[in-house]
């Protein structure tokens, strides 16, 4: 049966299986996850999605946070964990390419800004890439 409306956890399902079946998953070297799936002591690269807010009226719209969580490297011996900045990069880009490259017939994904790179050293050596992702879907 269709629906003509979704759920929140059905929006943030739909877009987990795009994620899960793209170039995107496979570039990544750990998992994807759906919000608070994620184990607190993961310290592989892993995507989770979380859906942040939706509006409903003739079209259903919205944010969802895609992050993918990059661990950091050393920079040489008694230094502090840095940023993989030439991971980060190439996944920043896969980002883009992947939200570009969604071909659906039911949502129309964009990104609302360029994904940011955030440093979070005393959380267990990870940075974070945070891409906010506008769907619309149309109810009639």
């Amino acid at each position: 049966m269709a629906y003509l409306r979704k759920t929140e956890t059905e929006i943030e399902k739909d877009l987990y299986r795009l994620v899960k079946g793209s170039s995107l998953a496979t570039l990544i070297g750990g998992s994807i996850y759906r919000r608070q799936m994620r184990p607190r002591d993961a310290r592989s690269e892993d995507i989770v999605l979380t859906f942040v807010s939706g509006e409903e009226s003739q079209e259903q719209n919205g944010i969802i946070n895609l992050n993918v969580y990059v661990p950091m490297i050393s920079a040489g011996l008694g230094t502090n964990m840095v940023q993989n900045i030439s991971r980060c990069e190439t996944i920043e880009r896969a980002i883009i390419d992947f939200i570009e490259g969604i071909d659906s017939t039911e949502y129309i994904f964009e990104l609302r800004s360029a994904p940011i790179t955030l440093d979070d050293p005393e959380y267990i050596d990870q940075t974070t890439i945070n891409s906010r992702i506008f769907y619309r879907r149309t109810t009639f």
